[in-house]
């Protein structure tokens, strides 16, 4: 009776009252205790470790084990994949000696740091499955998104970065719009039958469009790409397309400066620009890249140690060295002070050569590098050969030097001795009268 003066309803009966279900572990029994089940694998109601809880007999002949769960639900559950699983007629015998040994080693390894082989092993099933579908998910854009975003933090230069986005142009040109998944791009041999998309888009699509030069370029950019997507996991390291891919690089011989090439130069930056007849002093005396030289801190000239500091931030190999200032050097920087101002480098540089009759191609076009290619090659006539010495002052492994050096004619004693004179004219460095 209800305080309404109603009666209240009738509770009817249910199938789970008579055996209630244990949603938590309990210390007290709900059930009687005894077999749930008569056939194989049989369930038991009874206390295990203090807890009351279902226990299912898997064993088979003396082998198996048993197994708990908190509700009878469950219990039925494991009970009836177990059955299903022995039906499909999956045994140890189907697993060789040596597999079963490492599953009961790996099993003793993982007990002693609190883990059953199986969660060990639906972990590392479900960490795969993550990795392979994130492979499927991030697509061209959004690695190239991520990688400048890691370029930009570790400090990368402007040039570096702008690489990057060509390499993406190129990508994109060719794969739906940078929209296509990275990890469909992957390349495994064993289920791709010789068809690399990456190997094809060069060797097919882009070789004869394109210098050879330009070609190993991309191939470089490309394999920093996908180096840094396989170190995010977008695609395995063994799966990396382009493993074997051959560099189309033509193999470039050494080109130097004479001496008269070398002096008409000098001179041509002190009539045409004096002021930054110093930056070509140190192109060509001390053998610094032009990024270098560009880049240089207002304190990195010292004339007391005789050294130039080149920073971190300069140079290709992030390292920083100190380059020794000799005595030709010396002179062409007391002449002519550096200016650190050089916001428009490459237009002077340019101005300067075009003056002294080198053209930015033809027969007569001026060569990347060529400064410093005529600095080593006088440093190692001058040292007799000594590469570790040039190594140091150049900012080049010994063994770097020796593959692009070792077979070059070295220039003479005589011709050493005029490059290393050619001194600065005393009126060209005076200011002018106004």
């Amino acid at each position: 009776m209800l305080a309404n003066g109603k009666q209240s309803a009738k509770k009817v009966p249910m199938a789970s009252d008579k055996i209630p279900t244990v949603k938590h572990r309990s210390n007290q029994p709900v059930r009687e205790a005894g077999p749930v089940t008569d056939s194989w694998p049989r369930i038991f109601y009874r206390k295990h470790n203090g807890w009351w809880c279902y226990e299912i007999d898997e064993r088979i002949n003396g082998s198996g084990r048993r197994t708990y769960r908190q509700t009878e639900a469950k219990a039925r559950e494991r009970a009836k994949w177990v059955k299903d699983f022995h039906a499909r007629g999956v045994k140890s015998e189907d697993l060789d000696i040596e597999t079963l040994a490492f599953l009961k080693e790996a099993k003793i390894k993982l007990q002693t740091l609190g883990y059953g082989l199986r969660e060990a092993l639906n972990g590392f099933i479900r960490m795969k499955q993550r990795e392979r579908d994130k492979m499927t998910r991030v697509n061209i854009n959004e690695a190239f998104k991520k990688l400048l975003e890691h370029g930009k933090k570790k400090g990368l230069r402007g040039p570096t970065l702008a690489g990057y986005r060509r390499i993406h142009g190129v990508l994109k040109k060719h794969f739906a719009q940078g929209f296509y998944p990275v990890g469909q791009l992957a390349y495994d041999p064993s289920i791709d039958d010789g068809k690399n998309k990456i190997h094809e888009l060069l060797n097919k699509k882009i070789l004869g469009t394109v210098h050879p030069n330009t070609l190993d370029n991309i191939r470089i950019g490309l394999s920093r790409f996908f180096k840094f997507c396989v170190q995010e996991k977008y695609i395995k390291a063994s799966e990396n397309p382009v493993i074997g891919l051959e560099p189309h690089r033509e193999s470039s011989e050494i080109h130097t400066l004479t001496v008269e090439q070398t002096r008409k130069l000098l001179r041509t930056a002190e009539n045409v620009d004096p002021d930054f007849a110093g930056i070509w002093a140190l192109l060509l005396f001390a053998g610094l890249r032009p990024t270098e030289t560009s880049r240089l801190a207002t304190d990195a000239i010292n004339f007391e140690r005789k050294t130039i500091k080149i920073g971190k931030s300069s140079t290709k190999t992030k390292r920083p060295r100190y380059v020794t200032i000799n005595e030709t050097l010396e002179k062409w920087l007391q002449t002519y002070p550096i200016k650190y101002n050089n916001h428009s480098f490459r237009y002077r540089t340019e101005k300067v050569r075009e003056a002294a009759g080198f053209t930015t191609s033809g027969k007569n076009g001026w060569i990347p590098d060529i400064t410093r290619h005529t600095c080593a090659t006088m440093i190692l006539a001058r040292n007799k050969g000594d590469y570790l010495l040039c190594a140091r002052e150049l900012g080049n492994s010994e063994s770097v030097l020796r593959k692009h050096y070792e077979a070059f004619d070295r220039p003479s004693e005589k011709e050493v001795q005029e490059y290393f004179g050619i001194l600065p004219e005393p009126e060209k460095g005076k200011p002018k009268d106004k």
